[in-house]
């Protein structure tokens, strides 16, 4: 009996060690795998590192060339001011002088303007006018044949006009209506023949060309020469690019035969080279921006830009009044203001609403 019982200890004992053994050398060995393992994914881990520390060494170079060209391209411009220098851009809050500041360099900065039209610019925001409209006309101009000089004058008839298009019908009047310019009931005719308002829009872009006229181009799309065959004939290129609409697609195949836009080639086929292109260039502009700004002390707004335009629905003003002075620099607080003010002018309210608040933080 009691070798029996010894013999039972014994297989107990035996099986007991052998378990033991199985769950002390399993987790060594699991141990082992898990390291190898660890050190592979490391491994590959540092490689992804090092290419990115390599990438971004390149990218941090390639933004140092880029800010030192464009240093040197504006250096070389002797008629180019600092946005202090203007009334326009400065006299009034923070809030708006930070919007104001922002747009002035990056509008400098962008365009490879010489001397000659930065006299005309100079001349304009000396003048009174927003870097915001001028930056519009600008936008507008560049659809033209007109010389540069027209830009001065369309700015200067904006207190003869009030809507969110004001340049187009000042540029009407400077070229005595030869483009042509649809009444509501003509407009209408256009579309019951047939016309979308894409192709309207895109022809209103066409017919700025000399000798042009929306209606010979409308006409001619009844007559069975679409917009695009026009278009590509007018400006001649070979295709129209289905990136947008007509009317945007177009409208960026007009400004490209004037603009100089130093670092963004317009209509380019879109790649991942191009993207960062384009990135490094607006990463330089924002520090050049910045640099701007902490120069004259003036620091990002407290309130979220977001939450300042969403205030403006319970505004007095209509949507387009709202669009048409945001379209001229004023901000939603400006905005709101002008509301306040017993004047059917609302550029004139929008005006004084900067002066009473301008020196508020």
């Amino acid at each position: 009996m009691i070798k029996k019982i010894t013999l039972t200890l014994a297989l107990l004992l035996c099986i007991s060690s052998a378990t033991m053994a199985d769950e002390t050398t399993a987790p060594i060995e699991t141990e082992q795998n898990t390291e190898q393992v660890a050190a592979e994914i490391y491994s590959v881990k540092d490689k992804d590192k090092d290419k990115n520390k390599d990438k971004n060494k390149d990218k941090e170079a390639r933004k140092k060339d880029v800010a030192d060209k464009l240093e040197k391209k504006l250096a070389k411009k002797t008629k180019l001011k600092k946005a202090k220098e203007f009334k326009s851009i400065m006299d009034c809050n923070d809030k708006a002088a930070y919007n104001n500041v922002s747009e002035y360099v990056s509008f400098t900065c962008k365009n490879d303007f010489t001397d000659d039209r930065l006299d005309v610019i100079n001349r304009i925001l000396e003048s009174g006018t927003t870097i915001q409209s001028l930056k519009q006309v600008y936008e507008f101009w560049l659809t033209t044949d007109e010389d540069f000089f027209v830009v001065e004058q369309i700015c200067a008839l904006e207190d003869s006009y009030f809507s969110e298009y004001w340049y187009e019908r000042a540029f009407n009047k400077l070229t005595n209506y030869e483009h042509g310019a649809l009444s509501g009931e003509e407009l209408r005719e256009y579309q019951e023949a047939g016309i979308t308002t894409d192709e309207i829009l895109a022809a209103n872009v066409m017919c700025r060309k000399q000798g042009q006229n929306i209606y010979d181009i409308l006409d001619s799309v009844i007559a069975g020469t679409g917009i695009e065959q026009q278009a590509m004939a007018l400006y001649g290129v070979d295709t129209i690019p289905e990136e947008g609409s007509l009317f945007s697609d177009i409208t960026e195949i007009a400004k490209s035969g004037k603009a100089s836009v130093e670092a963004i080639t317009l209509m380019a086929e879109e790649t991942e080279e191009t993207i960062e292109q384009d990135e490094i260039f607006f990463e330089v502009i924002e520090d050049k921006i910045n640099e701007e700004l902490a120069s004259m002390e003036i620091s990002v707004p407290e309130n979220d830009y977001h939450s300042d335009y969403e205030s403006l629905k319970k505004s007095k003003y209509p949507i387009s009044v709202q669009r048409a002075l945001m379209n001229k620099g004023f901000t939603p607080q400006e905005i709101e203001k002008s509301a306040e003010i017993p004047d059917w002018n609302f550029y004139n309210s929008a005006k004084k609403a900067r002066e009473m608040l301008k020196n508020e933080k």
